[in-house]
């Protein structure tokens, strides 16, 4: 590969440097071919280099475009704070697309000489004009140097006019010791672009996360309520395992013709006539009320959708490797404010094959269709409903997986149409766990056919390392956007901390992944996130990602605008008032986004002692307090 040296970094005593050129006005750079186009770059405040193009060959038979030192330039140096032990973006440099381009390739290698007392790592974006990451490379390995590399990466995806090529260089301090050079380079066949310059400043101590309230960007979290309010007459401790853990399903909504937080609870006795039976409840964010029972078996576990315009509440009862799956249908009445059952008693019985250990997700399309799905036994099973859960065929298997592992279902329109996607994942422990994702035509007569599913799951991003999908995820869609996220299992290789451990995955409306690191392995592995589940905070536009902890002493909200999900702040939700007395467990968040109609309502369940549902109710409000 050709290269053309644009930038060198180098580093010294703990701070990173970068010495670029940087002039007034840019001019083409003197490429070694006698084919550049004549052509003269704008004024762009900060610009430092040029890419350039070349009607040489590049292999593939591409034209081959390439960034080079604009002239004249005159040195600048940028310095860069390396004080944390956390990856941070020192610098990054911009390219605007000029033109349209169905699929350039950008390539991407990178020297390093002799680095020592920092590690560094980089990678190609590609960026919208609105700011958000439409498609990534991999992360270069995280490197300690000591001597030279060279790592090669590459992106390649659809481009329009506006759209950035993006590099980001991170680092991170691992030792006090010199640290020198680097140089930078790139080959890329493609149209002609301009660049310039961006720098961030360092981290400061203000910026890093704290109790509440937290600041992600633009916006304050405050907590409501205390930080250990239960829901009181709840308990789990009639439940399989004495746990309510199975967080993919959802089983709380807002009411909007109400104006409340309804939901369904494992319930104590009394209101109940046994301990932990499912009890529909009102008022969740107020004062809340057990108003009548749904269940009495405390063996099956719900999955609640809630449709807003048929005022109609759908619940699908799971069962896990054994025994029978019920569904039930409830509507709402506004004039009476009740929920009154339409399905028979008892609920429908469903194939038996429609159960599993990680318990079944549904969701409903536009088209009133009900769907089901569950990872179980090897396969990841679909069936779908269009009499409104009366009946329910026989499921089939739309892919094969290695274990099993938690689904959910997620619908999105895209230049096709209306899509409908099942989001599975596979347990870390066994095989090569992966992520997998499946949509067809809700619409289509074959859904029961495998070739009617579009499997995207070649298409997801891999992992940093050696680490592995786990078996908890959750999923959601917010325009036309798909976000999910896993939890990860580390490689027999890996060295634990530092590897990725909440790993969110995110689909442009175009179809481009990228993966974004919400949570890291620590050393011990003593205080790592688990179970996460997903929501979106509509009008502040972020994404809200709920955790529990390996030692069960908080439950924590992570927090990032969507614009900029690889910046993750951490917000306390509930604190043991008792440590080693209590323990909590899984976190629950609501199944669609939410939006200035309601405060945000987080579940968290304690299943130490007492064995009971908490609460949080979370505010987000502008940071100037509007």
């Amino acid at each position: 590969m050709r290269r053309g040296w644009g930038w060198a970094v180098l580093l010294a005593m703990g701070t990173l440097s970068v010495v670029l050129s940087s002039c007034t006005m840019l001019r083409p750079p003197k490429l070694d071919s006698p084919d550049l186009p004549p052509t003269t770059a704008p004024t762009l405040p900060g610009s430092a280099w040029y890419l350039g193009s070349s009607e040489r060959e590049a292999p593939g038979g591409t034209r081959a475009f390439r960034f080079a030192e604009a002239e004249p330039a005159t040195p600048i140096t940028v310095d860069f704070g390396v004080d944390t032990d956390e990856f941070a973006e020192i610098a990054s440099w911009e390219a605007e697309m000029t033109s349209a381009a169905p699929g350039p390739r950008f390539e991407t290698s990178i020297q390093l000489e002799a680095v020592t007392g920092a590690a560094i790592r980089w990678r190609l974006l590609q960026v919208d004009r609105c700011g958000r990451i439409v498609a990534a490379s991999r992360y270069s390995p995280d490197q300690r140097m000591e001597g030279t590399y060279d790592w090669d990466m590459e992106l390649e995806t659809n481009w329009k006019v506006g759209d950035q090529l993006r590099l980001s260089l991170e680092a991170r301090k691992i030792a006090d010791a010199p640290v020198t050079g680097t140089a930078i380079a790139i080959d890329s066949p493609g149209s002609v672009v301009y660049g310039s310059l961006q720098s961030l400043p360092p981290q400061s101590e203000e910026t890093e996360a704290t109790e509440q309230p937290v600041t992600p960007g633009p916006v304050v979290l405050t907590n409501l309520l205390p930080m250990s309010d239960d829901v009181p007459s709840t308990s789990t401790t009639g439940l399989p395992t004495n746990e309510f853990r199975w967080n993919n399903q959802r089983v709380f909504w807002w009411n909007s013709s109400a104006g409340r937080w309804d939901g369904i609870l494992p319930t104590a006795r009394p209101p109940a006539a046994g301990n932990s039976h499912w009890w529909l409840w009102k008022d969740l964010g107020g004062t809340p009320s057990p108003v009548q029972e749904i269940s009495t078996r405390t063996a099956n576990t719900p999955d609640a959708f809630w449709d807003e315009g048929c005022a109609t509440l759908d619940v699908f009862f799971s069962r896990d490797a054994f025994g029978t799956s019920r569904f039930r249908r409830l509507t709402y009445d506004s004039t009476t404010d009740t929920y009154l059952e339409t399905t028979a008693a008892g609920g429908v019985k469903v194939p038996e094959s429609l159960r599993g250990s990680k318990r079944v997700t549904i969701t409903k399309t536009e088209n009133g269709y009900l769907w089901a799905a569950v990872n179980h036994d090897g396969r990841l099973l679909v069936s779908r409903s269009i009499d409104g859960g009366n009946t329910w065929p026989e499921p089939v298997s739309i892919s094969p997986t290695a274990a099993n592992g938690d689904t959910h279902w997620v619908s999105y329109t895209d230049a096709t149409g209306q899509r409908l996607a099942v989001v599975a994942t596979e347990n870390g422990l066994v095989g090569n766990a992966r992520a997998h994702f499946l949509s067809l035509d809700p619409a289509s007569t074959e859904w029961d056919e495998t070739g009617a599913w579009l499997d995207e799951t070649p298409l997801l991003p891999g992992p940093e390392g050696d680490e592995t999908a786990d078996d908890e995820l959750s999923a959601i869609s917010f325009e036309n956007w798909v976000y999910f996220v896993i939890e990860t299992e580390p490689g027999p290789e890996s060295r634990r901390a530092g590897v990725p451990q909440l790993l969110l995955y995110a689909r442009s409306p175009v179809g481009v992944w990228s993966t974004h690191v919400v949570n890291r392995f620590t050393e011990s592995g003593g205080d790592d996130r688990k179970r996460p589940v997903i929501t979106v905070d509509a009008p502040h536009r972020l994404v809200l990602i709920g955790a529990g902890r390996d030692n069960q002493t908080t439950a924590s909200l992570f927090v990032a605008p969507i614009d900029d999900l690889d910046n993750w702040q951490e917000h306390i939700l509930f604190t043991l008032p008792e440590a080693g007395a209590e323990a909590l467990y899984n976190v629950r968040l609501p199944r669609e986004p939410v939006d200035d109609s309601s405060r945000l309502l987080v579940l968290v369940e304690e299943v130490g002692v007492r064995g009971e549902v908490w609460r949080q109710l979370v505010e987000v409000s502008d940071a100037g307090g509007s």
